[in-house]
């Protein structure tokens, strides 16, 4: 179904207020100290201007990084395409401190309707590729707990992958066939190597308890990865 077009009073509306914001944050800019950042003072700004802390470094960085040119583009292209672009739009456009970058991620944002949740999912593909960046994984203290992490790792990827391919699984939306060749391939490849993994470590956890557990380990093991057999009994 079509997008339903915005009236032209809604779309005038939206466009006089990202004018606002902008004006607003050069307001805001040009009454900043320089150097300072004491909390205290942006206690003052909030309450002066009667905005949270977030918005107030939203609407600053959005009139430092916009120039009068940014923000006519920014504004044709919303007319251009029907879509109302709001605080919590810019305040993800900002996230982008090279100008060619932004405005690329711009077009494809607005040309293509993207709500929320795909903004921020493909911001940090944009911003964070490679997954770096974000709190360090934790890794445990001892040989026994790595095991344990290790096979945890295991088990969960084997699962998502059996769940992904159970045909049967009417809540799942996408299926393994739904993905390129290749990729299908490497997580073939993936599947088998912690399989593998999980034997390993199966086998040193046995060696590290000393044999005590050994027929436990192996029933854990064997329920902990899914079995092609018996997935759908």
């Amino acid at each position: 179904m079509a997008r339903k077009k915005l009236a032209s009073a809604e779309m005038q509306a939206a466009i006089s207020k990202l004018r606002t914001y902008h004006q607003l944050g050069m307001q805001l800019l040009k009454e900043r100290e320089p150097g300072v950042t004491r909390w205290a003072d942006m206690q003052t700004v909030c309450e002066r201007f009667n905005l949270a802390a977030h918005t107030i470094r939203t609407l600053r960085k959005f009139a430092a990084l916009y120039s009068d040119v940014d923000l006519e583009q920014l504004c044709h292209q919303c007319e251009q395409h029907d879509r109302v672009v709001g605080l919590t739009v810019v305040r993800h456009l900002v996230k982008f401190e090279d100008r060619r970058k932004r405005a690329q991620f711009q077009s494809r944002l607005i040309a293509g309707a993207w709500c929320n949740s795909e903004i921020v999912a493909r911001l940090k593909r944009e911003l964070r590729p490679g997954w770096k960046g974000g709190r360090k994984p934790r890794v445990a203290g001892d040989v026994p707990g790595v095991l344990l992490q290790l096979q945890g790792f295991a088990v969960s990827w084997c699962r998502w992958s059996e769940r992904l391919a159970d045909a049967d699984d009417d809540e799942v939306k996408i299926r393994r066939a739904d993905l390129a060749p290749e990729v299908q391939a490497a997580m073939a490849k993936v599947s088998k190597a912690f399989k593998a993994v999980n034997a390993a470590v199966s086998q040193q956890m046995d060696e590290v308890d000393g044999g005590d557990h050994s027929t436990d380990r192996g029933q854990q093991s064997k329920a902990g990865i899914p079995d092609k057999r018996s997935r759908r009994s």
